[in-house]
C-alpha cells in the first residue's frame, strides 16, 4: 500500500495477512492428532489394540487380516541393509544409538543399459 505525505513524498507499506486463518490451523491441528494415534501400519492404535479386535473375543465386532505377500518398500530395503553393513564393521561393545542412515533417490541412466 503507497501513501502520499503532506510533503509529496511516498511511503510504501506492506500488509501481510497470516498464511493461514483459524479454521486451517484447527483443521491442520486435528489432522496431526490423528496422525499421532496411527500405529507403524497405518490403523489407529486404540482400534489395533482394542479387545474388540481380539480373534479369542467372540464379542469382537471386527479382525484384522494381513497379506501375506510382502510389498517392498526399496527405500526402506537400502537405509536397513546399510546400517546392517555399519553394524558388522563396527567394533565389539560399539553403539549405534542415534546413527541415522539417510536414502537418497537417485535418476537411473537407461542409456547405458542393453
Amino acid at each position: 500500500m503507497s501513501e502520499t505525505q503532506e510533503d509529496g513524498s511516498t511511503v510504501t507499506r506492506t500488509e501481510t495477512e497470516p498464511e493461514w486463518d483459524d479454521e486451517q490451523r484447527a483443521l491442520m491441528l486435528e489432522y496431526l492428532r490423528w496422525q499421532r494415534r496411527l500405529g507403524p501400519h497405518g490403523h489407529p492404535m486404540d482400534e489395533a489394540t482394542s479387545p474388540l479386535a481380539d480373534p479369542a473375543n467372540r464379542d469382537g465386532t471386527y479382525r484384522y487380516y494381513a497379506d501375506p505377500l510382502p510389498i517392498v518398500d526399496y527405500a526402506e530395503r537400502e537405509r536397513a541393509l546399510a546400517a546392517e553393513a555399519y553394524r558388522k564393521n563396527l567394533g565389539d561393545g560399539e553403539s549405534m544409538a542415534g546413527l541415522i542412515f539417510t536414502v537418497e533417490r537417485i535418476p537411473v541412466d537407461r542409456s547405458t543399459r542393453k
